[in-house]
């Protein structure tokens, strides 16, 4: 956490201590008066008086923070190609390619039918436990 992001103090004096740089621009460090940071001839900014004569430059804390931001993240970029490719890929071999795409549709059809002849197992079997029950309580 820099100085510029602290938010509840109510005493700073920060004079006499041989400081140099930019005083950081935050919410609450703007509040105090030019005393706070008297008798440190390198800082500049505000309260002080004294511009600095580098104002476009940043804080090594903003520097970082700014590369940070621009630097690009590579999983979520090699992740995303990979999607696309994929996806790609076998939309490509569907669309344009015959002999993939009955080989593909004829395997999902023998999925399906193996999922179809479980369930008509399943159905067998509760209407078989169903009517052994019936007899039983008459």
């Amino acid at each position: 956490m820099g100085l510029g992001e602290l938010t509840l103090l109510e005493v700073l004096n920060l004079s006499y201590n041989k400081l140099v740089g930019m005083i950081p621009k935050g919410r609450q460090i703007q509040t105090f008066s030019a005393e706070s940071f008297e008798r440190n001839p390198g800082l500049c900014g505000f309260p002080l008086n004294t511009n600095c004569s580098h104002t476009d430059e940043l804080s090594p804390r903003e520097q970082e923070d700014a590369e940070e931001k621009r630097e690009i993240e590579w999983e979520y970029v090699s992740a995303a190609l990979g999607y696309v490719v994929g996806f790609g890929s076998i939309a490509w071999l569907l669309l344009f390619c015959r002999s993939f795409r009955e080989k593909y549709f004829g395997k999902i059809e023998v999925v399906e039918d193996i999922f179809i002849a479980r369930d008509m197992r399943r159905r067998r079997a509760r209407m078989a436990a169903t009517a052994r029950n019936r007899v039983r309580t008459q």
